[in-house]
């Protein structure tokens, strides 16, 4: 399926630097959450309020919004709030999925490039 959306250019220029930044298309940026915008219009009030704690079972829709988001760069509290689980159980969910947080990934390429230049304790 494809849509068409109009954005104002100042807009489309945010998306477009972000989408650079995160090496992916436009689209793939925009997808989860137009997604999640969607279910919200055609299930309004599905979500809790902001400040109301409740369990939420991790699914497999939403483990896969977890590793598509991480793919394109998000934070585990900006997954959690897109998905609508707690941090902790995004954390949880990724390190069983493998998956490495942006911490985990920078200190990797830097012990990576510490070693390629000889610097490495």
């Amino acid at each position: 399926m494809r849509i068409q959306v109009e954005v104002p250019d100042a807009v489309f220029a945010k998306l477009a630097t972000m989408a650079e930044q995160r090496d992916v298309r436009i689209a793939e940026l925009i997808a989860a959450p137009l997604a999640e915008a969607i279910k919200d219009t055609l299930h309004p009030g599905r979500r809790k309020p902001d400040g109301v704690r409740a369990w939420v079972r991790m699914t497999p829709e939403r483990e896969a919004q977890l590793v598509n988001l991480h793919r394109l760069g998000y934070s585990w509290a900006e997954i959690s709030a897109r998905i609508g689980v707690s941090t902790a159980s995004v954390m949880n969910h990724a390190r069983r999925l493998g998956l490495k947080s942006a911490r985990q990934r920078v200190h990797e390429r830097n012990a990576a490039q510490s070693v390629e230049e000889g610097t490495a304790a």
